[in-house]
């Protein structure tokens, strides 16, 4: 198993369309589970949402007047690191996956 973390700072990036909102003050967007939606994606990942039944999957919208940027990074709470892991097996992917399990 290899395991790499890199730390991003304050940069944001949607998460459905890859648009950077690091620089930017748009307001609004979504977390859909762990996926941040930029007030672009937003209406559209919540029509679909309605449409298939999943809204209990939106964990909480961007409050009016703060930017997504401001909202994103309030999400992470500190923790600006994106971590890969890599496996050399899918044995080994499922060890770990059970382990975490516990």
């Amino acid at each position: 198993m290899k395991e790499e973390i890199k730390e991003i700072g304050d940069s944001v990036v949607c998460d459905f369309c890859d648009a950077d909102y690091s620089k930017r003050d748009d307001s609004g967007g979504l977390l859909f589970q762990s996926k941040a939606a930029c007030p672009v994606c937003a209406p559209g990942i919540l029509k679909s949402a309605k449409q298939y039944g999943e809204e209990r999957f939106i964990r909480s919208y961007c409050p009016e007047g703060k930017s997504f940027r401001e909202f994103v990074l309030g999400l992470r709470n500190g923790n600006n690191a994106v971590r890969t892991i890599t496996f050399d097996s899918i044995e080994e992917c499922n060890d770990f996956l059970l382990k975490r399990e516990r």
